[in-house]
């Protein structure tokens, strides 16, 4: 299993959440090494994400987001005091047969997943196509945004969730789709302004900078 990067709890506190060699789901407090969450993680895990959650219950703080190329599950976490915490059920997310998963990352309020689902291609000899689907992770509802042809790479949310950019590399653009609907803008040129024309194509590290109420995306 290829490692998977860890994950801060966003809440500020000095919990990490990691998948270890043996495929088991850890949080640990960090300035005292003390194991605070263990449980199984979902198989042949390639993506670990701790989000916030707009509507904390019943000890929720948080929401984890997990994924592999076949699947997609949340559940919801809570921290305690010192060394003190638990994991909700997991809820599976519906992806379709055959799709498998490039990516997926979590609303800045907990509430949606944004997934690119590859597909097989109806048509012999073309490209197989990339959805962008959104899910709920409180009911596990499925709405697709939209499909292009081609590999879609990355999705990033920015700060305030109002808009998603979807890295499209065949096309040498970036995707600023709202999540409202699919209509958005495209930049094209990226890999000429990054100077990476002919090599891999731009990688995005995130959005710039924390949302303010006055702040457009």
């Amino acid at each position: 299993m290829a490692p998977v990067a860890p994950a801060w709890d966003p809440a500020g506190r000095p919990d990490l959440a990691y998948v270890d060699a043996r495929g088991a789901l850890r949080v640990i407090d960090v300035s005292t090494d003390r194991p605070v969450i263990t449980s199984g993680a979902l198989p042949r895990i390639r993506r670990l994400e701790w989000g916030h959650t707009s509507a904390a219950h019943e000890g929720t703080t948080g929401v984890l987001l997990e994924a592999s190329a076949r699947r997609i599950a949340v559940r919801p976490v809570g921290i305690g005091g010192p060394g003190s915490g638990h994991l909700g059920r997991p809820l599976h997310l519906d992806v379709p047969p055959g799709a498998t998963v490039r990516t997926a990352a979590l609303s800045p309020d907990g509430r949606t997943v944004a997934a690119l689902l590859v597909r097989r291609s109806r048509r012999p000899g073309h490209a197989r196509p990339t959805d962008l689907v959104l899910y709920s992770t409180r009911t596990g509802t499925a709405r697709r945004l939209g499909s292009v042809p081609g590999r879609l790479t990355e999705v990033a949310w920015s700060p305030r969730g109002n808009r998603l950019l979807i890295a499209w590399p065949s096309f040498d653009e970036w995707l600023f789709v709202p999540p409202s609907a699919a209509e958005g803008k495209a930049m094209t040129g990226i890999a000429a302004a990054f100077g990476t024309t002919g090599s891999p194509f731009p990688v995005v590290s995130g959005w710039c900078c924390r949302a303010r109420s006055a702040a457009t995306p």
